[in-house]
């Protein structure tokens, strides 16, 4: 159902589309683009929050971001929302809290952080990867993949995915004295197609299979309800 915030939304969008329609009216039409504009904005709001609701609010240990929120639409492309999860990290003294001031508690990663990554996007051009693995499978064909990469097709909860586990080689680096080789943080990704929905998961320096298990607490059903089957 859509909240107290939802109806407040809507009903500013509709506002904008009487504008754009009274503007239209009177022949002021670069009024009337702003009008449209403001309201898809508004919309897109509104589908991006719903989105996000069939997200788990933490993972283990792992806390959605409040950074995170990147949703955007482009035109002709869908409707597409990004989170991140990372733990939450103990507050510095002389750090600045919420009292008016900025809490750096879960603020931009460091480079080889652990934290898990998630987009889940109405543009179903994403989802060919999925398509092709399973399509594959069924015909019993190998998916070769990239070096230091292996691809497994699977269902989950019925709906077709497929996991993606890189290898963490250790990467020299030639040339630079005194300088020892550097080990790549673990790496994985989980894909699904839910409905009209491509989602896309991203884990960094956790343990294997914790893509795959955090797909299985996505509201596929909530989702399919969303964005239509």
């Amino acid at each position: 159902m859509v909240g107290v915030l939802g109806f407040t939304v809507v009903f500013a969008q509709q506002e904008e589309l009487k504008s754009a329609a009274a503007n239209i009216e009177s022949k002021n039409f670069i009024a009337a683009l702003d009008n449209i504009s403001k309201a898809k904005k508004k919309v897109n709001d509104l589908m991006i929050a719903q989105l996000a609701s069939v997200l788990p609010q933490k993972f283990g240990e792992y806390e959605m971001a409040k950074d995170s929120d990147m949703g955007y639409g482009m035109e002709g492309q869908g409707v597409t929302m990004n989170k991140v999860y990372r733990k939450p990290k103990p507050k510095v003294e002389g750090e600045e809290n919420g009292d008016g001031m900025m809490d750096m508690g879960m603020g931009m990663p460091t480079g080889n952080e652990e934290e898990i990554r998630i987009q889940v996007t109405t543009n179903m051009m994403m989802a060919n990867e999925v398509q092709m693995a399973h399509s594959m499978s069924e015909q019993d064909m190998g998916m070769g993949g990239m070096e230091g990469q292996e691809t497994e097709a699977l269902r989950v909860k019925g709906y077709r995915a497929m996991v993606k586990t890189f290898s963490n080689n250790s990467e020299g680096m030639e040339g630079t004295e005194g300088m020892e080789s550097m080990q790549q943080p673990k790496r994985e990704e989980a894909h699904a197609i839910v409905g009209a929905a491509f989602i896309m998961i991203n884990t960094q320096g956790l343990e294997d299979g914790k893509a795959k298990a955090f797909l299985e607490q996505i509201d596929f059903e909530k989702l399919v309800g969303i964005v239509g089957k």
